[in-house]
């Protein structure tokens, strides 16, 4: 059964949800979805887990982080860090719903986002990203040369896929302390990443696994782009975010 929700944020925001119950009597296990930077709850990926998780036993959120579909704010504004408060708030509701064990699939930036929040909260029982930035700094200069960087300063914004990003977005990624996080993460992690990814290089997926102190796996997948888009490729990604979080959070997928 699936349920919209309101979540607010601390900033005092309305973040919309979905919230997919199990059959019968829910648990006490859940996971979060988090989309990716221009994506949404309503990721093809985000709908098959929710749909196939909450079949498993599993409570399961989907919500659209600030500036992002149904979600009130501006897209301009988006943050890692702000997203983290989102994350933050989606977790409060499963724990307010009775849910003690989370684990968190997060895709491109939203896994990003995940890393970050999972470096510093409790209650994460496990972690898959796809896709995720390790390096942000990285990606950002690699796109924007310091001509570039030096009109977003000077301007306050750019303009960046049909989006406005102002300056906060540029001057977070050029210092967030992902490996930072990383390094302080305590549950179990998974990295899935294609090595066609044209937009985030499979060698930060590399590089992520390595930096996790903890349990870990890393899974490669010949031939898949950002979004996983072949199907072959989503099946196999979602397929082993799934057996992770039966693994890892308490219930067989």
């Amino acid at each position: 059964m699936e349920r919209q929700v309101t979540i607010r944020n601390g900033r005092g925001e309305r973040l919309a949800g979905a919230l997919h119950l199990p059959p019968g009597e829910a648990g006490s296990q859940g996971v979060i979805l988090c989309h990716g930077m221009e994506s949404s709850k309503e990721s093809l990926k985000l709908v098959h887990l929710g749909e196939s998780l909450s079949r498993a036993g599993y409570t399961v959120l989907r919500f659209d982080f600030t500036g992002a579909g149904e979600s009130t704010g501006d897209f301009e504004s988006i943050t890692c860090t702000r997203q983290v408060e989102d994350l933050e708030a989606a977790h409060e509701l499963l724990k307010e719903r009775g849910v003690a064990r989370v684990g968190i699939i997060g895709s491109s930036m939203g896994g990003t986002t995940a890393l970050v929040y999972a470096g510093a909260a409790e209650g994460v029982a496990a972690l898959a990203t796809l896709a995720a930035p390790f390096n942000p700094r990285e990606l950002l200069e690699r796109d924007f040369p310091s001509e570039a960087v030096a009109r977003w300063r000077a301007r306050g914004s750019i303009e960046f896929n049909g989006h406005r990003l102002t300056t906060d977005f540029l001057e977070e990624a050029l210092t967030i302390d992902v490996a930072g996080a990383v390094a302080r993460i305590t549950c179990p992690v998974l990295v899935i990443h294609g090595d066609a990814d044209p937009t985030v290089p499979v060698e930060q997926a590399r590089r992520l696994h390595a930096a996790v102190p903890g349990e870990k796996r890393l899974c490669i997948l010949p031939g898949a782009d950002h979004r996983f888009t072949r199907e072959e490729d989503r099946v196999a990604a979602l397929g082993q975010a799934e057996e992770w979080m039966a693994r890892h959070v308490g219930r067989s997928a």
